[in-house]
């Protein structure tokens, strides 16, 4: 009997000792060994093949590092402090093997360390979860976790955090039930409101909102979620109440009265906007995953959104066309359709084309280090310059397009986020005759390369690197031959398919240097941005680095740029609120884009690396509110918006092509410098190419800013000296040189060398005037995270401010007092109300009446600005009483009383 009690006893505290290490789960249905089903974020470090890791495959190390570095993908992408609200989190690592693993947290930006975690024991066979302990977060920092202090020769599957709560599935029930009440009190509300015609389409949201996000939060809870739950309870404890008081006020006062919904099958394309008729159109969509057009088709409709993104896999993906899978691509497409929606197909998820496989000598050969994309997910992985890879391509198209000839499809997207480098030998051949055309003779390919080639045969890859004429031929041959693949692609669409739209998407943030640029992939964005009438952008940032991505892109074609769509937008930061997603889709809509396609990869949690579900849309109500409001602001506003968009910059900033093959750093960098000085101005900027400075294509600019330009086409320059000439102003943004385009230093042309002026200096230049500012790129630069290799320019303190997306150094307001004298002796047109992180635009009209934009871009900053007595604030339909003040991140719109 006391045998029996000691084994009792025995096997208690083995039970008591596993409940110390794994997870307590409250409900036996929960699944605390997989981080799909808990916690709130979670990482899966893969690695090598391993028997029972989670996906099969877990981190490994046989000598001093780290396991989690082999998993540093998600680390440099999600960033878990960006993931995580502020509050107290218990730290979990499923590990195996005999040793002690050391987990400690530090701080990205100065690798403070600041929490670590006890040692841990490891000695077991089988993969085990292990509990390491908790730690409190503010968001107060951004989080890096490391390891390199453990024992080698564990296996670590993965890692994850559980937020500590008092939130339950029971109180989670509770709360659900009381938000859907009052969410049924609103419903009451708005069906007598829409019976009366009045318009509450964006407190409809609110309701669509509610009652799809009250649901994914009582998900949350019960897979471990607990604060993100909680967190979404709290938001709409507050939004729906505030829709109920919002729909009274509607409601006593009869006003605003609801307008008809329009048809958005039949767009058209007037300078660079998209029109029903004559309304302008401002084309939101969103796509919830590649095969799920229904769900997507639901939500658009749900949202009051007007697109529908028939996200589809690649058809090319596949040895063979998928027949029965692309009928049901188009059955959505006709449902998209027919509920009158916008409805674009988009072909590539990502490049890849197994089908050319049976061909060997498509075989992609990788290029030389540095010379072609730095990510392999960019490239496409077979040669497309070969004939037969155009034949299969061809003929693969063909049975796709046959299916959508007739459907409604308002547009194409035939090519995602691209990046190509191919150097095989048919490649090779090619790019010899490149330079057998660029030079002539092989003496001046020999004194251009330091090369004594014999001919042009003797040209092998391996001559070519980062570097000098070399680098440039091999730049400028890569960006010339791939548009000419995409080229004859959408040449192949238009003939199969008349009138169908096509666009290709380019991830366009990369143009800027920031750890992650595009130099080598094959992109020369301007004429990419005009062989299409769509420019299509993946997620084109946010704050001051999203106006100015489209503010240059719209540079790109004279004098309204092209249609401009975010195909596959996160207007909401990872740790974004409502007014963040509200300031960056109006700043989109004040500098140009015509709408976006909103990705929701899935609803589902996971632990893969390489998805989002975790941090986007799907987990947050307010960003979804914030969308579908805005949606329905920018559109009810748009015919007012539109003026301010084509006025015409009288000031422009030169953006170099030429100075980004020979150096991306230093021109980019001095731009992004420039930029922010301009944006608060009062003035509209834009930029100016070196075609456009080539072709005269001056405009009405009075002033143009050199941002740090060394390498110059002959044409380019002779144009930058006519503008001088003729009466411009050219302002030096640092030092420029002056040589060719394959870096060689310029004797001749007396007349143009005579464009150098030193900082500090100015002088008159024929009609015209040179002035020479000092470099704002001085000292230290300051980066994101203090340095870390980055993706998207993210909200930098400036000084004593915070400005969204500045992605520039403290150095910025070098230029403010000095470029803000010479727009003023310019006499250029400037919109009363700027300040330092406060943009203001104006548009008046021929009969005096005029519109005026403001943008807070302070994070943390109200500010107050004075107007005309009279004047109205069009978003919030309010009287402005001689002021109006901008939250941090605010917006305003004001018709200025005569």
């Amino acid at each position: 009997m006391r045998s029996r009690i000691m084994i009792k006893e025995k096997l208690l505290l083995s039970i008591i000792l596993l409940s110390s290490l794994i997870v307590s789960a409250g409900q036996s249905d929960w699944n605390h060994a997989n981080p799909d089903t808990w916690g709130e974020k979670g990482f899966d470090l893969t690695g090598a093949k391993v028997a029972g890791a989670f996906r099969g495959s877990a981190s490994n190390k046989l000598k001093d590092g780290s396991y989690i570095k082999a998993g540093m993908n998600w680390q440099n992408r999600q960033r878990m402090g960006k993931k995580l609200y502020p509050g107290r989190y218990k730290m979990f690592a499923r590990m195996k093997g005999k040793g002690i693993f050391r987990l400690r947290i530090e701080n990205v930006k100065n690798k403070k360390v600041r929490h670590t975690f006890p040692d841990c024991n490891v000695d077991t066979d089988k993969l085990t979860l292990f509990e390491l302990g908790e730690f409190g977060y503010k968001r107060d920092y951004s989080m890096l976790l490391t390891d390199d202090k453990s024992t080698p020769g564990l296996w670590v599957d993965y890692i994850y955090v559980r937020g500590i709560s008092d939130m339950t599935p029971e109180k989670a029930t509770q709360r659900a039930d009381a938000i859907r009440s009052k969410a049924a009190n609103l419903k009451v509300l708005l069906d007598e409101a829409q019976g009366k015609g009045l318009a509450v389409g964006e407190q409809n949201a609110v309701y669509a909102v509610a009652m799809r996000y009250v649901q994914y939060g009582q998900d949350d809870v019960a897979r471990g979620g607990l604060i993100r739950g909680t967190k979404v309870f709290d938001y709409l404890d507050k939004s729906v109440p505030n829709a109920i008081a919002e729909v009274r006020d509607i409601i006593a006062k009869g006003w605003p009265k609801a307008g008809r919904k329009p048809d958005y099958t039949n767009l058209s394309i007037k300078r660079s906007h998209l029109y029903n008729g004559e309304v302008p159109v401002y084309l939101t969509s969103i796509a919830w995953a590649p095969s799920d057009i229904i769900t997507s088709l639901e939500l658009n409709w749900r949202y009051h959104f007007n697109g529908f993104f028939a996200q589809a896999k690649d058809p090319l993906h596949s040895d063979e066309y998928n027949t029965k899978y692309h009928e049901g691509i188009l059955n959505g497409v006709g449902k998209g359709v027919t509920a009158g929606l916008a409805t674009t197909q988009c072909m590539h998820t990502h490049h890849k084309f197994p089908y050319l496989k049976k061909y060997p000598e498509t075989r992609y050969i990788k290029p030389v280090q540095g010379t072609g994309p730095h990510n392999p997910c960019f490239e496409t992985n077979y040669c497309h310059d070969t004939p037969i890879s155009k034949e299969a391509y061809e003929q693969t198209v063909k049975k796709v397009l046959r299916k959508f000839d007739k459907a409604g499809l308002w547009s194409f997207e035939f090519f995602n986020e691209p990046g190509y480098a191919c150097q095989c030998e048919y490649t090779m051949d090619k790019f010899r005759y490149y330079l057998n055309r660029e030079y002539i003779t092989i003496d001046k390919l020999n004194e251009s390369w330091g090369k004594n080639y014999k001919d042009f045969n003797e040209v092998k890859k391996t001559d070519l690197s980062r570097q000098g004429a070399n680098n440039y031929d091999w730049l400028d041959f890569n960006q010339e031959r791939f548009y000419e693949m995409v080229s004859w692609r959408k040449n192949l669409i238009n003939r199969l398919c008349p009138g169908l739209l096509t666009h290709v998407k380019i991830i366009s943030r990369r143009m800027f240097p920031l750890g992650n640029h595009d130099i080598t992939w094959g992109l020369d964005h301007e004429v990419l941005a005009q062989l299409n009438p769509i420019t299509a952008h993946d997620g084109a940032t946010s704050g001051v680095s999203r106006a100015m991505n489209y503010d240059l892109y719209r540079s790109f074609s004279f004098p309204f740029g092209r249609l401009i769509l975010d195909t596959e937008a996160h207007p909401g930061k990872p740790d974004g609120t409502y007014d963040q997603t509200h300031f960056n889709m109006w700043t989109g809509a004040i500098h140009g884009e015509s709408g976006m396609s909103i990705f929701l990869w899935r609803r589902k949690e996971t632990a893969n690396i390489h998805w989002y579900e975790q941090d986007d849309i799907a987990t947050k109500p307010w960003e979804m509110e914030a969308v579908s409001r805005t949606h329905q602001q920018i559109n009810r506003l748009l015919s007012d918006v539109i003026p301010l968009t084509e006025v015409e910059p009288e000031v422009r900033i030169l953006y170099s092509r030429t100075s980004r093959l020979m150096d991306i750093d230093t021109h980019m960098k001095e731009a992004m410098e420039v930029y922010p000085s301009l944006l608060f101005s009062g003035a509209h900027v834009g930029f100016i190419t070196e075609r456009r400075l080539a072709g005269r294509q001056f405009g009405n600019c009075k002033v143009i800013v050199v941002p740090q330009v060394n390498y110059f086409p002959k044409d380019a320059l002779q144009g930058l000296a006519e503008f001088a000439k003729a009466g411009g102003i050219v302002v030096f943004a640092g030092p420029s040189e002056f040589k060719t385009k394959r870096g060689l230093e310029r004797t001749t042309l007396k007349e143009i060398l005579r464009l150098k002026v030193s900082p500090g200096q100015k002088r008159p230049y024929g009609k015209g005037k040179l002035i020479g500012l000092k470099s704002a790129l001085v000292g230290k630069r300051q980066t994101v995270d203090g340095g870390a290799p980055m993706d998207l320019p993210v909200e930098m303190e400036t000084g004593k401010d915070k400005l969204m997306s500045l992605a520039a150094t403290d150095n910025w307001v070098m230029y403010e007092k000095a470029i803000s004298k010479i727009l003023d002796d310019v006499r250029i047109d400037r919109c009363p109300g700027y300040s330092r992180g406060v943009e203001a635009r104006r548009y008046v009209d021929k009969d005096g009446s005029e519109l005026r934009a403001y943008l807070n871009y302070s994070m943390d900053k109200p500010v107050t600005i004075e107007v005309p007595k009279g004047s109205v604030e069009l978003i919030t339909r309010k009287n402005c009483n001689g002021e109006i003040t901008l939250k941090p991140l605010g917006v305003a719109l004001v018709k200025i009383a005569k």
